[in-house]
């Protein structure tokens, strides 16, 4: 019985420990003129990174998906001023889109994706699955305290 309480316990405190810990930082963008997003993608040592894949995602759902040039630069066109995740295969970040005029002077021109492929993350890059994660973590948990509500009742206590 107390082994599914020390359970319980240990299983609510990670996810409350995993739930703050990867609350991103969000950074300021400015749109260009028509609302055109850009921005750019390198490795670690600067070097452009062409061809490289980019999404812009909101709510979770994917609104655009790209593909960088040459130079690793990339544009979005027709963006609305709000919050989103822009994501590439081995970078991403959440980022605050502007319009120009009402953008805080700190806002970026363009967003700058630094990819990392050292890094591995534990993270889908595709937005579909993370209910399914949500889902399986939740269902753990409610198993966790069914197991402990079937354990004290068999015990009598």
């Amino acid at each position: 019985m107390k082994m599914y309480l020390t359970l319980s316990l240990v299983l609510l405190a990670s996810i409350a420990t995993a739930a703050e810990q990867s609350r991103p930082a969000i950074s300021d963008v400015a749109l260009q003129q028509n609302g055109v997003l850009k921005g750019q993608v390198v490795n670690t040592a600067g070097t452009p990174q062409a061809k490289s894949r980019v999404m812009l995602v909101k709510n979770g759902k994917v609104l655009v998906a790209t593909e960088t040039n040459a130079n690793g630069e990339f544009a979005v066109a027709n963006v609305n001023p709000g919050i989103y995740q822009i994501e590439s295969p081995h970078a991403g970040g959440v980022y605050r889109v502007w319009a120009r005029r009402v953008a805080p002077p700190a806002a970026k021109d363009g967003v700058l994706m630094v990819a990392d492929t050292n890094v591995v993350r534990a993270q889908l890059i595709d937005p579909t699955y993370r209910p399914a994660i949500n889902g399986a973590i939740a269902g753990a948990a409610i198993a966790t305290g069914v197991g402990y509500a079937l354990d004290y009742n068999k015990s009598g206590s």
